[in-house]
């Protein structure tokens, strides 16, 4: 069971959060009380952290709204130990979840722009994006290509 609930609500309140961070807050919350149950806040591990961080992963597939959840207990703990609820600081074992994002690439237009500039400039760097784009060969791979190395047989 949680507490102190509604002071660590105003507190972020007078501190200028905005509404829907305190939501966002509040949602993680609930889902670290529905995972605490009856055990009491006070008397959690950071074992008992490390547990709650695996929920996290079974619970949501998404880091994003694992990172959510972990934000506003992490913010929580921390406002239990300010106040002198809580002597041991178990907050440090809430690491966020690493977010994997894919990488963006050109649209068709922004290709096109790309490749007309360089046409303009310097055709050295025409054929070196030209390379990267049809073979997928990062800038670091394709700088260290050597002419004496490409084949061009089947």
């Amino acid at each position: 069971m949680l507490i102190n609930l509604s002071k660590f609500t105003e507190k972020l309140t007078k501190r200028g959060l905005s509404p829907r961070t305190i939501d966002a807050y509040d949602w993680g919350l609930m889902e670290f009380e529905k995972w605490l149950g009856k055990r009491g806040v006070t008397k959690l591990t950071v074992v008992d952290m490390n547990g709650y961080i695996d929920h996290l992963e079974t619970r949501f597939k998404s880091a994003k709204s694992r990172n959510l959840a972990i934000a506003g207990v992490k913010r929580y703990l921390q406002f239990l130990l300010d106040t002198g609820v809580m002597t041991n600081d178990i907050s440090r074992s809430l690491r966020p979840f690493k977010v994997k994002t894919k990488p963006k690439s050109l649209s068709p237009e922004e290709w096109q722009s790309v490749l007309d500039e360089s046409l303009k400039n310097d055709i050295s760097k025409t054929w070196v994006l030209l390379i990267m784009r049809y073979s997928g060969l990062r800038i670091s791979e394709c700088l260290s290509l050597e002419c004496k190395k490409i084949t061009f047989k089947d």
